[in-house]
C-alpha cells in the first residue's frame, strides 16, 4: 500500500510517542522501510526536546498555587462555618436565657 508522506508525517508524532493504534503503527513501519525522508523526520523527533518539557515548569507552578489556594479556601470555609456555628449557638443561648428571665418575672 502506497501511503503519502504527508499522511505518515501526521502519524509520526503518535508513532514516536507510542500512542497510535496497531494498524497505524504497521502502516508507518511499512512506509518507513521504504522512505528515507520520513525516517529522517522520525530520527529528528527523537533528538528534539519535547515541547511539553518547556511548559511543564509554569504549569507546575500554577498547580502548586492552585493547591495552596484550594487549601486556603478550605480553611477559610471551615473558619467561617465555625464562626457561624458559634454565633448561632450564642443566639440560641441568649434566647433561652431571655425566656428564663421572662418566666421568673
Amino acid at each position: 500500500m502506497n501511503i503519502p508522506c504527508d499522511t505518515i508525517r501526521d502519524l509520526l508524532p503518535l508513532y514516536h510517542d507510542e500512542v497510535c493504534s496497531q494498524e497505524s503503527r504497521k502502516l508507518v513501519e511499512e512506509h518507513l522501510a521504504d522512505c528515507e525522508s520520513c525516517r529522517a523526520k522520525l530520527a529528528k523527533m527523537g533528538k528534539e526536546k519535547p515541547p511539553a518539557m518547556e511548559t511543564a515548569r509554569p504549569l507546575k507552578e500554577i498547580a502548586e498555587t492552585w493547591k495552596k489556594s484550594k487549601l486556603d479556601a478550605f480553611f477559610k470555609g471551615a473558619l467561617l462555618i465555625s464562626l457561624l456555628a458559634l454565633i448561632f449557638g450564642a443566639c440560641l443561648l441568649i434566647s433561652r436565657l431571655c425566656r428564663r428571665h421572662k418566666r421568673r418575672k
